[in-house]
């Protein structure tokens, strides 16, 4: 089975205590009144799996390719694990609480109004704002008091407690972009998340990386193309504000800007 660069089908939930920048982004024409507090933008929960919508795997869930395609999807060190789960989450007026989880969990700001805050349950608090990345250990609620539109990164289920101090306390990281290059906010044996930004055609080289990559358009268009062995292509079109899913097999390919700058996150 030949696999390529991935995009999936919207998986939209609405939530009482959602904003409106979902809608905007992934269904402009909606009503006013439908409120997304969550986007599973690639998930292996068994209620709403992510499913491909393009190329000849288009239907197949991502639990299913997990399945049947073993090391060619996620790397030969990682066939026993569940591929990470990204969402973006819109909250709207007042508080809103996102409940604890059993495993820790990254968010990146991607908007956000000014005098943002999130606390903890314990009454920690950290001012937000637009490009910060906050680590939450298990076990513990944040509260975000204004809205904001959130990426959140989780690890492949697992319940043990990870070793990595950084992993176990409310940790904020802050960290300047640089054009054409790639910023890593977080890097542990569990969870690595990053920004890639640019405005020129990038080649991407992954043979010394067995593992797949998830990347989310946070600003801008770009064109990700693969060059298979009959030297066709195999493109695809990100759009800001989706996500793909890069399998581990697929070692080289090219993102292509279309506009100006593309803002990436990359989890991996």
């Amino acid at each position: 089975m030949r696999l390529y660069p991935m995009l999936f089908r919207d998986n939209l939930h609405q939530k009482e205590w959602g904003g409106q920048r979902i809608s905007e982004i992934k269904n402009p024409d909606a009503t006013a009144d439908i409120r997304y507090g969550e986007s599973w933008e690639i998930t292996t929960n068994e209620e709403a799996p992510s499913t491909v919508c393009n190329g000849t795997l288009a239907g197949k869930t991502i639990c299913e390719l997990e399945e049947t395609c073993g090391q060619d999807l996620l790397g030969k060190d990682k066939t026993t694990e569940h591929i990470r789960t990204v969402k973006l989450i819109n909250t709207g007026n007042g508080i809103t609480r996102m409940a604890p989880q059993t495993i820790h969990r990254a968010l990146y700001v991607v908007e956000c109004d000014r005098n943002t805050q999130l606390t903890t349950d314990t009454d920690e608090v950290r001012e937000l704002l637009p490009g910060d990345l906050v680590v939450v250990p298990r076990d513990t609620a944040v509260c975000i008091n204004k809205p904001a539109l959130l990426a959140e990164i989780m690890p492949n289920a697992c319940n043990q407690q990870p070793t990595e101090e950084i992993l176990n306390e409310l940790s904020l990281i802050r960290a300047d972009l640089m054009v054409n290059h790639y910023t890593p906010l977080l890097s542990t044996a569990s969870l690595a998340v990053g920004i890639r930004l640019f405005d020129r055609e990038m080649p991407m080289l992954r043979t010394e990386t067995d593992s797949y990559a998830i990347y989310t358009s946070l600003k801008g268009y770009c064109r990700i193309s693969m060059a298979n062995d009959n030297d066709d292509t195999s493109d695809i079109l990100l759009r800001e504000g989706y996500t793909c899913l890069i399998p581990a097999c697929v070692k080289r390919f090219t993102i292509y800007p279309l506009g100006s700058e593309v803002k990436l996150l990359v989890a991996d």
